[in-house]
């Protein structure tokens, strides 16, 4: 299996204080499960802290962004479990 391939974030940008409801998705629905680990899912938004994913299906998940940790700017996002 391959590592699965972030395709695009929705919305793209939030405010720094958070709160935004955020879409991860994936390139290949078979590769999102093996993220799936016994501990659940979460995303991480930059350097801030592991937020749980609100949603998950077969090629995205949902996640609520924390507060910036770094003020403005763009910031990696991955899954993780």
């Amino acid at each position: 299996h391959d590592t699965p391939s972030l395709l695009h974030v929705t919305p793209p940008s939030g405010p720094y204080t958070g709160s935004t409801t955020v879409q991860l998705a994936y390139s290949s629905s078979s590769s999102l499960s093996l993220l799936h680990g016994s501990g659940g899912l979460y995303c991480q938004f930059g350097s801030a802290g592991l937020v749980p994913v609100l949603n998950a299906s077969a090629s995205a998940v949902t996640c609520r962004s924390p507060p910036a940790s770094q003020g403005y700017g763009m910031v990696p996002v991955r899954v993780t479990d």
